[in-house]
């Protein structure tokens, strides 16, 4: 999966983002307005990026917060973001905090006077379910203890019987 790319237009469809505001986005946030780009070639982009975008759709677009104040973390949010440990059965958890300045930070754990904790297991879902990839089914798997209902007069006489 790691070789796999993605343009443009799969952001958008993923985001049901415009071409203008996709754009704005590339030209305002780090990494990618750094990014050194070529003339009539289009940009390629990674699982890793369409997780990034969409983290970024859930936090300019629902929680309103701006453009402006989420360049200010979103190298590093790039940089956090690991598929595998989405792909892992592991929880997936970074924390949006914001300072007494009321500026907005990533971090792995609760800073400051208010912090918003981003689950990152249901980007990593929809991304999967977009480019087409199944989540492994042992991650579906309920292992470990098992309540049951107490057995009946019937069931705990004749043990207990299959269905």
């Amino acid at each position: 999966m790691a070789g796999l790319h993605y343009t443009a237009v799969h952001v958008r469809d993923l985001l049901g983002l415009t071409r203008t505001e996709l754009q704005r986005w590339l030209s305002a946030l780090p990494p990618f307005n750094q990014a050194q780009t070529k003339a009539r070639t289009a940009r390629r982009f990674t699982i890793t990026d369409l997780a990034f975008f969409s983290i970024v759709a859930i936090l300019h677009q629902r929680l309103g917060i701006s453009l402006s104040s989420i360049t200010a973390f979103s190298a590093l949010l790039h940089e956090q973001l690991d598929m595998r440990a989405a792909l892992a059965n592991t929880s997936i958890r970074i924390y949006l905090n914001q300072s007494d300045e009321g500026s907005w930070d990533i971090s792995t754990e609760v800073q400051g006077p208010l912090s918003v904790a981003l689950d990152l297991e249901p980007v990593w879902h929809a991304v999967y379910q977009f480019i087409g990839v199944a989540v492994p089914a042992q991650r579906e798997l309920a292992l470990g203890l098992v309540s049951l209902p107490p057995p009946t007069t019937q069931e705990h006489n004749h043990g207990r019987m299959v269905r």
